[in-house]
């Protein structure tokens, strides 16, 4: 990743989605990170925080 052309971080991210009922999963998100500097890896995972409070509105709305 990259801040005004800037590299900050670089990641791996693996995701798994187990199914728990009929219509239930259980989504498992995993990131192994390298970041810059400790204030890049706050603001990574805010940012990060932020895309799942996103994540959780919609598919409240489903």
């Amino acid at each position: 990743m990259r801040t005004n052309d800037q590299p900050i971080s670089s990641s791996l991210v693996t995701v798994e989605f187990t199914q728990t009922g009929p219509r239930a999963s259980r989504m498992t998100f995993t990131e192994q990170a390298v970041f810059g500097s400790a204030r890049d890896g706050e603001i990574r995972e805010n940012g990060t925080g932020i895309g799942f409070d996103r994540l959780v509105a919609v598919m409240a709305e489903g």
